[in-house]
């Protein structure tokens, strides 16, 4: 839902990840980062090095190294190659954040709430473990509307085919967001 509001440009990337880093634990040094990589970046060139974006920051080189490095070890960000050509990717962290922004407008219930919902309307039994792997899934992979949307759809009856499902589903989802390029505006 939120990939093609931002997609027909009703949100703003930039806006969204102004609103949200701080809730996915990114620091000011590293929405920088990925906003001058988001600026200079073009179809053509895909990758921005640390020296390029030194010029425009106050960081040093290494300090901006090591700020890239912490975004791909929380796999905000993905450095890949394409036809010989390394690429920075920005899905996985779109992709949180619009979970994240989704979560938080549909917050009329909490993720302890949502577990209970699923349990008595959608009779779904589940063990302490299996709760806050629901939780857990709801924290990064998949919006509270996206999971009962899923339940709603496929009738779901039991955890097992519950996590299942999320995690088909999962699979499935970065396909859909890697389509859009996220560098451009």
């Amino acid at each position: 839902m939120l990939v093609d509001l931002i997609k027909n440009r009703i949100i703003q990337k930039k806006s969204l990840l102004l609103c949200y880093y701080k809730t996915i634990g990114l620091n000011e040094n590293q929405v920088l980062i990925i906003l001058l990589i988001m600026q200079l970046s073009s179809d053509d060139r895909k990758f921005v090095t640390a020296r390029e974006l030194s010029d425009y920051m106050t960081l040093k080189i290494e300090e901006i190294d090591l700020e890239i490095s912490n975004l791909v070890k929380s796999k905000f960000i993905k450095i890949e190659n394409k036809s010989g050509k390394s690429v920075i990717n920005l899905s996985p962290l779109f992709s949180q954040l619009a979970i994240i922004c989704e979560n938080s407008l549909a917050n009329k219930n909490s993720e302890s709430n949502l577990v209970k919902i699923i349990q008595d309307q959608f009779d779904i039994p589940m063990n302490e473990e299996q709760k806050n792997s629901i939780k857990s899934f709801l924290e990064k992979d998949i919006s509270i509307q996206g999971l009962t949307d899923l339940i709603i759809a496929n009738d779901v009856k039991d955890y097992e085919a519950l996590e299942k499902l999320i995690k088909n589903n999962i699979k499935s989802k970065p396909k859909e967001l890697t389509k859009y390029n996220w560098l451009a505006d």
